[in-house]
This record gives structure tokens, C-alpha cells and sequence, in this order.
């Protein structure tokens, strides 16, 4: 898939001195990141907080296992249906940072789950009192634990991963089960026994984190003499490594993904940095002047002044002030005496046309606002290039480690052979030359086996890049026992889904996204332009009091300032500057509207065409096994050679490696086209 990075497609935007977070205000809610079942949730719109309520886009549905109808009854709303139990229910939108999302709170509601944000920690991992942390949890409730033949049995409001423990090991006194992404409630306690249950002597239940609910069961001793697997440490079983596990980890750890994070993250004090233009700033003063008498020669007089006031600038450019002075001694002109306990006032400065409504200032800060979705575009890019290279090392892992299987298998047919044509030979019934042939075999599949190991220990090595543990330390490799138990067949690709895949596709690419927010920041510019070239004119007016011994009562201050640029060079060229931005965009938009088309027929067809290689590859690998127990039938009955028996053993593993590769070339492109449709 062929991305262009974000920030060259608006190179000539000053975009990069403005990129900001959200601010911390109810009107600019602040994205936070949303886990559900124990993976953050990308949706095409960031979760926003308000301070009150946390607000999520519309995959908060599919990700809690609800179905959403595509033609809700009324705007603003979304029907949803549980499958499981088919109660439809409707759920309000609500506008945030020009987005339609969901209140969590509502979702929450309708799956019986919980809303959780925990503090953030410090940097010895302890809890900071009244600071929450950027995360925000959607949590199962658990409903109930049983343990029934051997099984631990979680049963949650909505669907969460469990990871599981067997206890098929006859040695191990303790075994705990992990839901992820669930909490338990306070009075919870798990079934009873079952009374024909002796090997679990108790269960309990606990929240180990925040997303984690603990289930320990505590088991009876082993009887005597039993013993673990030779070769295997007593308790030991492999869990798979799954697709979805590893995408997990790298969302969650990965290194690369983390730096974009946190660069993503560091908006926020440059948004800061924008709204503290219109900061309130407190402003004071005191002066004692001594200065001679021009009535008398030789005499001197003296006053004192003192002010005090709060000034500030709103983003429509209205400029507003309140305080008070006192003048006291004998005022120098042009100022002017007050009364013994000063002149209170309020001051405003309103412009009427030039600044009005947009300025140097609220341009800036307008423009940092969309900096942040700008932000989370980049992020999305990167997430999606490194989630789909995760995606294509893991499935040649696992085609990697599939083909050692076949390999191995072969060499054990071998070695069975050789040693069956050794003991024909010995009776007579073969001829020696076929030991020596059958031991050639063996070590030929030695070093078939050897060559198919280290193509597996690379892949191995490429996958540990993408294994990382939330501490920031690397994950132990891998091992052959980690292999998913099978993976499915391949499947066509249906035309509805490819159309669905473009529309989405057109709707979510970061690409797209970035293209209409340099429009729109561009657009800020232009207003900013247009507006410069009005003339200049700014009403004051500050009305106040007098108050106090000598004091004058009310007092007005009024006064229009007109400012008219004679040329208008420098707005005129900005305007013409912000045009021709725009309509380049705008055929930039185009072609990659176009592109992305095209790479969604592309991807489609490499999905269709890798699953109509791997059906001929599936006959073909039915029809070599066919031959080769054929070929074996006839050699026992003296009607064929060894040669002819190894060649077919050869051709069928062939045949399966070439399967086990095609299988993975398909699911490369199911997960290419997950990516260029913005789905993975």
C-alpha cells in the first residue's frame, strides 16, 4: 500500500507551528483514548472528553457486539440490535469537534458495562489524587463463574477475551484465568462447586486491574505418582499466538507506535500556548512626581497616582478592561485629580471592522484547533503502515512454521521407510542397494528440515520486533508450539463487501482527512486575509465612577479611532496566496480520491486472486496425496521402487508447502485490504 506522509501533502502550510491538543474546556472537549476488551479502539473519530462525559464514535457499537441498522428511523440517532437477545434499542448523537458520537455513558447503559478512568501515575507508577489519566475504559460487568468438567466458565454483559489456563496438569495446585477488559462488582462471588467437582478445592474472584478481573482456583494435590510429560516442565502449555494477539501488543507496546503517541500528544501545550492570547492579564501601577510650581518661583509641587485593573481579549477582538486610579497632590496636566477614593471603571475597545470577528490572535488559535485532528490523522497513517507489516511478518510465521511441520513429517516417513527397507533387505526381499537409497532419503529430509528451521528462526527473529511487554522490555520468542492450531480456509471475496471497503475507505483514509483539514485551516487564512483589507475602525467607550471627597460622580470616556491603509499589498497577496492553496488541495484531493480507489480494486483483486490459487493449490494437494498412497500400495506390492515412492512424498509436500504459502499470500492481501479500506 502505497501512502504518502501527511505533512508533505500541506508542506506549504504553516501547520507544523500549530498543530495543538484540545483544550480542557467543555465547548473543546479533550481526546482521550478509549480501551474496550482489552484493545484501544481506532475508530474514524477520536474519543473526546468534556469534563463530564466521554464521547465515542460509532465502532464503539461493533466492538461491545452490537449490530447497528444503516437507516436509522430519524437523524441524530443510531437503532441498534443485541444479537443475542434481538432487542433493538435507539441511541442519540451528539455533535462534538464537528463529529457525530456517542455518549459512553448511553452505550455503557444498554451492555450493562461500567465506565472506568483511572488516575494518571506518576513515574514510580502510583496514582496522582484529582489528575485522571488519558484512558478510559468501557468494561464488561461479569455476570458469573462456574466451574463445570474442568472448565472455567466467565460469562460477561458483552463479549471480552478470557486467557485461559487448562487444568488438564495433574501437578499444579494453583491455575488462574484472566477476563480481560471486564469488572467484577463489589458483592460478586462465583457459583458453587459443582458437587461431583473434586479436583478444584476453591475459587475466587478479584479485580487485578483496573481492566483485569482474577479468577484463582485452588486445586487438590496430585495423587501419587503423577508426573508431568517428558520433555515438558509440570503446568507448562503453550498458548497460541493469534493474529488479533499481536496486534494487540503492538497497538498497546510497540515502541514506534508509543513516539507517535506522545508526538501526537504534545499539541496540547501548543494549543495552550494559542489560548493564552486571551488570558486575563492583571495590570498595576504606582508614580510620585515632584515637579516646580510655575505660579510661585522657587515652590514645588508634587502628586501621586495609582492604578490597578484586569484586562482582557476575547477571540472576536473586543478588548475589555476594569480597574481604578487615584490621583491625589496637584495633578500635572494633562492628567487629571480624583476624588480621595478614586475613579472606578469599565473599558471596552470594539472594533467594527478590521479584527472584527477573526484577527492575528483567534486566526491562530482556530488553526490550532484543527491541528489536533490533523494530529490524529498522522497517528492513524502510522498505525495502519505498522499494523499491516505486523500483520504480513506474523503470516510468514506462520507459513514459516507450517512448512518445519511438513518437513518434519517427511523426515519421519523416512526414517519409518529406512528402517522397513532395512529389515526387507535383511529377509531378502529388497535388494541393499534400496538401504543406501532410503538412508540417501533421510539425509536429504535432514537438511530439508535444517534449511526449513532457520527460515522459521528468521521469521521468528522479524516477529519479535513487534512483541513488546507494557513495561517496555521485549517479549521471549516465539516458539513452534506458539503456531495458531489451524488457520481457516480462504474464502472468496464477496462484491458487497468491496463496495462497503470503498466507501469506508473514502470516508476514513487519514489522507483524506488531512487533505479537508488543510482546506479548512487554509480557509482561516483566507478569512483572516479578507478581513485585513477593511479599514480600521475601533469604538471605545469606559463609563465609571468618581468616588470620595472632591470626587466628579459618574465619568464617561468615549472615542472612535478610523486607520485606512492607502495600498493593500499585503492583504490582496495573502488572499491570492490562500486561492491558489486552495485549488491546489483541491486537485490534490481529487487524485487521491482516485488513487485510494484503486488501491482498494487492487487489493480486492490480489485478495481474489490468492484465493483462486489456493483452491487449485488445495486440489492439487489432494490429488498428490491420492498419487503418493497409490504409489505406496503399489511398492509394497512389488510393483514399484523406492525412487517413485519418494519422488511422490516429495511432490505432496511440495504440493502442502505450496498451500501453506498461498494461504498465507491470501491472508497478506485480506489484511492489505483491511488496511487501504481503513479497517484494521
Amino acid at each position: 500500500m502505497r501512502i504518502r506522509p501527511l505533512l508533505t501533502l500541506i508542506s506549504t502550510l504553516p501547520v507544523a507551528t500549530l498543530l495543538a491538543a484540545p483544550p480542557l474546556y467543555a465547548d473543546s472537549p479533550l481526546p482521550v483514548r478509549l480501551q474496550i476488551a482489552g484493545m484501544e479502539l481506532r475508530g474514524a473519530a477520536p474519543a473526546l472528553f468534556d469534563g463530564k462525559e466521554t464521547y465515542a464514535p460509532l465502532e464503539v457499537l461493533s466492538a461491545v457486539g452490537l449490530e447497528v441498522e444503516k437507516t436509522p428511523r430519524k437523524q441524530g440517532a443510531v437503532v441498534v440490535t443485541d444479537p443475542d437477545s434481538g432487542k433493538r434499542s435507539e441511541l442519540r448523537l451528539t455533535k462534538r469537534a464537528g463529529k457525530s458520537l456517542l455518549p459512553l455513558s448511553e452505550v455503557a447503559r444498554l451492555v450493562e458495562g461500567d465506565v472506568e478512568r483511572p488516575a494518571r501515575l506518576d513515574k514510580d507508577g502510583t496514582p496522582v489524587p484529582a489528575k485522571p489519566g488519558d484512558w478510559v475504559y468501557l468494561l464488561a460487568r461479569v455476570r458469573s463463574v462456574q466451574v463445570t468438567e474442568g472448565t472455567v466458565r466467565i460469562d460477561t454483559t458483552f463479549p471480552v477475551p478470557v486467557r485461559n489456563a487448562p487444568l488438564e496438569d495433574e501437578t499444579a495446585l494453583q491455575v488462574t484465568v484472566e477476563c480481560v477488559g471486564a469488572a467484577v462488582p463489589e458483592s460478586f462471588s462465583p457459583a458453587p462447586l459443582p458437587p461431583d467437582e473434586r479436583r478444584v478445592r476453591a475459587v475466587a474472584v478479584s479485580q487485578a486491574r483496573v481492566d483485569v478481573v482474577r479468577v484463582t482456583l485452588d486445586l487438590a494435590a496430585p495423587p501419587a505418582g503423577a508426573c508431568a510429560e517428558p520433555g515438558e516442565p509440570a503446568g507448562a502449555q503453550a498458548e497460541p499466538l493469534l493474529l488479533d494477539d499481536v496486534l494487540r501488543q503492538v497497538q498497546g507496546n510497540y515502541p514506534k507506535l508509543s513516539a507517535a503517541d506522545a508526538e501526537r500528544r504534545t499539541a496540547a501545550a501548543k494549543l495552550r500556548e494559542k489560548q493564552g492570547f486571551f488570558d486575563p492579564v492583571l495590570t498595576g501601577g504606582s508614580e510620585f512626581t515632584r515637579f516646580p510650581d510655575s505660579d510661585k518661583l522657587g515652590a514645588l509641587k508634587s502628586f501621586s497616582a495609582t492604578f490597578a485593573g484586569v484586562e482582557f481579549l476575547t477571540p472576536y477582538g473586543i478588548k475589555v478592561i476594569t480597574g481604578g486610579r487615584r490621583h491625589d497632590g496637584s495633578v500635572k496636566s494633562p492628567l487629571s485629580p480624583t476624588g480621595s477614593t478614586g475613579e472606578y471603571f469599565v473599558g471596552v475597545k470594539l472594533p467594527l471592522l478590521a479584527g472584527a470577528g477573526i484577527n492575528e490572535k483567534s486566526a491562530a488559535l482556530r488553526q490550532s484547533r484543527l491541528g489536533v485532528p490533523l494530529a490524529d490523522s498522522e497517528f492513524d497513517l502510522t498505525r495502519i503502515e505498522v499494523l499491516l507489516k505486523a500483520a504480513n511478518v506474523y503470516w510468514d510465521w506462520v507459513a514459516a512454521g507450517r512448512r518445519v511441520d511438513v518437513a518434519r513429517n517427511l523426515l519421519g516417513l523416512a526414517r519409518v521407510r529406512a528402517q522397513a527397507v532395512r529389515e526387507r533387505a535383511e529377509l531378502g526381499d529388497l535388494p541393499l542397494i534400496d538401504v543406501t537409497e532410503a538412508n540417501q532419503e533421510v539425509q536429504r529430509r535432514i537438511e530439508g528440515l535444517q534449511k526449513s528451521e532457520r527460515e522459521w528462526q528468521k521469521e521468528t527473529f522479524k516477529l519479535s520486533v513487534f512483541l513488546w511487554n507494557a513495561d517496555g522490555t521485549p517479549m521471549p520468542l516465539p516458539t513452534l508450539a506458539n503456531l495458531p492450531p489451524a488457520t481457516p480456509p480462504a474464502g472468496a471475496l464477496e462484491d458487497e463487501r468491496v463496495e462497503d471497503g470503498r466507501s469506508l475507505a473514502l470516508e476514513r483514509r487519514p489522507e483524506l482527512q488531512a487533505l479537508t483539514l488543510a482546506q479548512r485551516f487554509t480557509r482561516v487564512s483566507l478569512d483572516l486575509a479578507r478581513n485585513q483589507r477593511l479599514p480600521a475602525i475601533d469604538l471605545s467607550l469606559a463609563p465609571g465612577v468618581d468616588t470620595g471627597f472632591g470626587g466628579a460622580g459618574g465619568t464617561l470616556k468615549a472615542g472612535v479611532s478610523v486607520g485606512l491603509p492607502l495600498r493593500q499589498r499585503t492583504a490582496e497577496g495573502r488572499i491570492q496566496e490562500a486561492r491558489l492553496k486552495l485549488e491546489k488541495l483541491e486537485l490534490d484531493q481529487q487524485l487521491e480520491r482516485q488513487r485510494i480507489v484503486t488501491e482498494v480494486a487492487d487489493a480486492a483483486s490480489a485478495v481474489r486472486q490468492a484465493y483462486q490459487r489456493y483452491v487449485a493449490a488445495a486440489e492439487e494437494l489432494s490429488l498428490a496425496r491420492r498419487l503418493e498412497q497409490g504409489e505406496r500400495d503399489r511398492f509394497d506390492l512389488g510393483d514399484s521402487t523406492l525412487f517413485l515412492v519418494n519422488q511422490r512424498e516429495r511432490a505432496t509436500a511440495e504440493a502442502a508447502v505450496k498451500v501453506i504459502t498461498i494461504q498465507a499470500e491470501y491472508e497478506q492481501a485480506l489484511a492489505l485490504f483491511r488496511a487501504v479500506t481503513a479497517q484494521i
